[in-house]
């Protein structure tokens, strides 16, 4: 309604405006409010908190989402007739009684933003300069407001500040100011008899740095910025926070040293000229040159800065140490919870729920848990013949197989019975390749080691019916397209590969155990001594405790992935009885070598 005062809606975060992190310019602000917008501007001030700009700033700082936690600021609007922003110490030489004051005519918000130039200049206690906008007396009591709010909160401060049409100065807000690291030298305007392509401007950061530049000229472009490039763009925008850590030096035509994207550069320490009028113009993208935002100069090509480094002129860039940050304590305190792993042992009595103290001992337990079932697919595969088929090709063992998916050709018909061909699970099709290697010639009579015989007769009479082993039974093999589950149970011995193989590599996956025997336990452990050398040298992570082995490879692309398939093919026919010729450590080695120099035929 006509008559009713406008208002500001602005950012209070919980962790904004401190001496760590400014946030300067990353959470938004609207001003000219009308009564019937304060709900979508309230929305546009919290949603701020959010954007990329802010959650990149959050990230480099490591702050947490507890410090983005938003308040909103509802204030009368000022008239003014002219504002800006003071820094109650030169960022530059904060030891120096000089107030640095920008202004500009109306509402400064373009100047903090750095899409607006403003009039800029220093001024210390009984010490006034000419300026075009204000008088003596409003730069004097502006000075004296400075010292005033710098001696309330104990330390220099960046203030934003209005005066309105009755001359009143009005505090719009202050924060701790941000210094820059002190710079005494910079690069000689003549330093290897090089003309500069550029002078002007203001000294945002000071410093100097080389790197090829990057015109900027939006949000998209910061996308891509590359690490040690120099930002040119028209306008000085907060949003170049997301690069600072990448960024070699930054120089903006439009700009003031007061403005929130000057601020940023100084607490990434990050050597930046603003005001330079023209440097869109005169620097071209991928030109390589050095910048001296000490001396606000920008030459062609890389200049050696390390005479002016040694001489302790030139800040070093900034290396932020978070780890005293919120969202590393943070991190600490719930790791405690997560991270520790006492279950170890699947085998030891205290593997079990009530024993775990974390979550990862929790993940662990469930993992074991879930791969011991998975190890017994077979088991419930075997009691349900209707559903599956039967592999017809030569081999020692039976073969049905399991189609849950895309693994079988359709239309197979009805018998029951199936050839190799009509199988499309890949790790099927690579298991089975090695299963089927005419090389192994299992066929064949195999060598009998009398002490060996004996050892499994003394076995078998002592051991459990087969029946009670499950003896004899046909192996199953669960396949879809790419995942296969195969279990054999062949003589006394027991082994399950679980596979998924795929050519997104960080899906796939190999898990094998083996177990058991029919010779005496001796030869039985060695038996799994020659798997276990054998798979170490496939690359898979093996353990192995007596007669059980347990091996894994994870995240191998889809061709080595099926080669290894290939390889446990070969295996589960090598292995077949080898207990009984397990006489020492040294044949187990022996019969490992020669698996892995491919002499398949003295098994």
């Amino acid at each position: 309604a006509p008559g009713r005062p406008r208002i500001s809606l602005r950012s209070s975060a919980i962790g904004e405006d401190t001496a760590a992190a400014s946030h300067a310019g990353h959470y938004h602000t609207r001003l000219q409010v009308r009564r019937d917008e304060v709900a979508d501007a309230y929305r546009e001030v919290i949603a701020s908190a959010f954007g990329p700009s802010a959650v990149s700033y959050r990230f480099d700082h490591g702050l947490t989402g507890f410090e983005a936690m938003m308040g909103v600021g509802c204030l009368a609007m000022v008239d003014p007739r002219a504002s800006g922003i003071m820094f109650s110490r030169a960022p530059e030489d904060p030891a120096a009684d000089r107030v640095v004051l920008s202004s500009t005519p109306g509402i400064a918000a373009g100047v903090a933003a750095g899409t607006e130039d403003a009039e800029l200049l220093t001024a210390s206690p009984g010490e006034t300069p000419t300026s075009a906008l204000l008088s003596r007396e409003e730069i004097a009591r502006l000075v004296s407001t400075a010292r005033t709010i710098e001696q309330h909160f104990g330390l220099p401060q960046d203030i934003e500040w209005a005066i309105d049409r009755d001359g009143a100065v009005v505090v719009l807000q202050a924060r701790p100011m941000v210094a820059a690291v002190l710079v005494t030298s910079g690069i000689s305007p003549t330093e290897g008899g090089k003309r500069p392509l550029l002078i002007g401007g203001l000294t945002a950061c000071a410093g100097a740095a080389s790197g090829r530049v990057v015109q900027v000229r939006g949000e998209r472009d910061l996308e891509s910025f590359p690490e040690g490039g120099v930002l040119v763009a028209r306008t000085s925008s907060p949003s170049f926070a997301r690069v600072m850590r990448r960024c070699a030096a930054i120089v903006n035509d439009v700009g003031s040293p007061t403005g929130h994207m000057a601020i940023l550069a100084r607490e990434y320490r990050v050597p930046a000229i603003v005001g330079a009028e023209r440097a869109t113009h005169v620097l071209e993208h991928g030109q390589l040159v050095t910048v001296d935002a000490t001396n606000r100069c920008v030459f062609e090509g890389a200049l050696d800065l390390t005479r002016s480094e040694d001489a302790g002129g030139l800040p070093s860039r900034a290396v932020t140490d978070l780890s005293g940050s919120p969202a590393v304590q943070s991190l600490r305190r719930v790791a405690r919870l997560i991270t520790p792993l006492h279950l170890t042992d699947p085998a030891h009595p205290d593997f079990r729920p009530e024993c775990a103290q974390s979550l990862h001992d929790l993940t662990r337990y469930v993992h074991e848990r879930a791969f011991e079932v998975m190890f017994h697919y077979g088991d419930l595969a075997a009691s349900d013949r209707q559903l599956s088929y039967k592999l017809q090709v030569l081999l020692p063992i039976d073969i049905r197989i399991f189609d849950v998916g895309g693994g079988l050709a359709e239309d197979l018909g009805a018998s029951g019975k199936i050839k190799p061909e009509a199988i499309l699970s890949v790790p099927m099709l690579a298991f089975l390749a090695g299963l089927r290697d005419e090389r192994i010639r299992w066929d064949q009579p195999r060598p009998v080691s009398m002490r060996g015989f004996l050892s499994v007769m003394g076995e078998s009479i002592t051991a459990p019916p087969p029946e009670a082993q499950k003896l004899g039974r046909a192996s199953y093999a669960i396949v879809s397209d790419r995942y296969m589950n195969f279990s054999t149970k062949a003589g006394y011995h027991f082994s399950t590969l679980d596979t998924y193989c795929d050519a997104s590599q960080n899906k796939n996956y190999i898990h094998f155990r083996f177990a058991g025997g029919g010779a005496d336990e001796s030869r039985r452990a060695r038996r799994v001594r020659f798997l276990h050398n054998v798979l170490a040298a496939l690359d898979f992570k093996v353990s192995s405790r007596a007669d059980l082995l347990v091996a894994r490879l994870d995240k191998f692309d889809e061709g080595a992935t099926r080669e290894r398939l290939a390889s446990l093919g070969r295996l589960t026919l090598c292995v077949r009885q080898l207990d009984m010729l397990m006489s020492s450590d040294a044949v187990a080695d022996t019969y490992a070598r020669f698996f892995l120099e491919g002499a398949w035929h003295k098994f």
